[in-house]
């Protein structure tokens, strides 16, 4: 029997530091994006949850 589940899958591409950095910087933008929509919209406390995990991105990014 032959599911969708079991067809072969597309080949993975391995990413570079490069790359990968660059997505998180743009997750780190959309977060706080989100965090000030979230400040805009009286959701203060869960703004400061999103500004603190994009903190720790920074800090991973970084090096730190």
């Amino acid at each position: 029997m032959d599911t969708e589940f079991e067809k072969p899958q597309v080949p993975r591409r391995i990413l570079t530091d490069a790359e990968i950095r660059t997505l998180l910087r743009t997750d780190v933008d959309d977060r706080l994006l989100a965090a000030e929509q979230m400040d805009a919209g009286g959701q203060s406390e869960r703004a400061e949850a999103v500004r603190a995990e994009a903190a720790v991105i920074v800090d991973l990014v970084s090096g730190g």
